[in-house]
């Protein structure tokens, strides 16, 4: 068979941005379109070189598993290692789909994990729809206890924006009392990049340059709390495409969550 590098570059393309897709579905981190564009053209040029290379296939695919979850979503700490898992058992589910549906017409070549294929459209449609089916399935299982219970969200604030994992919690019904506003609560180091990455002692007392409101709150075990809070310019939850109404977001600088499942905490009823 012979073997077309623009062809080859195409379908690795395809393929990066497909698998990067899910993985943000998956793991609740989702970045703009050109950079997993970007990381998926990555992966495809790292498919190219691997593939011709012969002895270097496999190389490459342990370099895309590595390279392109941090290259599509940044690099987080927890969170970019769980990408990467996630991306890297979406690729050999996906890989293997194809040869079991594929393989049989000698149409699929699979060397170090890095796919080829020469099939006629509606054989190639086919073991696509296919491919994309069980890999959603699979998603869907995967996230199906996760979904009811987590909301990812895009905070903007003065043009930049961070993307969180909140916790959807009932009990908090903490409302700011002047202006009735719900509040939701996020890390201060998941939020930090919004303003210049300032100190949170020194973003406290930049209360008025920040425009910050503090709000009392009682908890259990703390009868007298308060935290600071800013009005970002709009909150959306991705994957419902929508956006809140005006809302303040509470920081912390603990912790929310001992095994980082969340880094926010928003209201049911927000």
């Amino acid at each position: 068979m012979k073997i077309y590098a623009d062809v080859l570059f195409l379908i690795n393309l395809v393929s990066s941005y497909l698998l990067l897709a899910l993985t943000a579905r998956i793991t609740h981190r989702y970045a703009k379109q050109w950079r997993q564009l970007s990381a998926a053209a990555l992966g495809a040029f790292l498919a190219v070189i691997g593939f011709c290379a012969g002895d270097c296939a496999a190389a490459a695919k342990i370099a895309s598993s590595l390279l392109l979850p941090p290259a599509a979503f940044g690099f987080n700490g927890t969170d970019t290692v769980r990408q990467i898992i996630v991306f890297s058992l979406l690729s050999v589910l996906f890989a293997g789909v194809f040869a079991l549906i594929g393989g049989s017409s000698h149409a699929v070549v699979i060397r170090g994990g890095i796919m080829y294929f020469d099939l006629p459209a509606v054989r190639f449609l086919t073991v696509f729809a296919v491919s994309y089916a069980v890999i959603s399935v699979s998603e869907r299982f995967i996230k199906r206890r996760a979904a009811a219970k987590y909301h990812c969200i895009k905070i903007v604030l003065n043009g930049k924006a961070v993307y969180l994992t909140a916790l959807v919690d009932s009990g908090n019904v903490l409302k700011e009392a002047v202006t009735g506003r719900s509040v939701i609560i996020a890390e201060w180091d998941k939020i930090d990049t919004l303003f210049e990455r300032v100190g949170y002692d020194d973003w406290v007392r930049g209360c008025e340059k920040y425009r910050l409101w503090p709000i009392p709150y009682r908890s259990l075990g703390n009868s007298n709390g308060l935290v600071y809070a800013f009005a970002p310019d709009e909150v959306i939850i991705t994957e419902e495409k929508r956006r809140l109404g005006k809302v303040f977001v509470g920081v912390t600088n603990e912790k929310l969550s001992m095994k980082d499942e969340y880094d926010a905490i928003i209201g049911a009823s927000v």
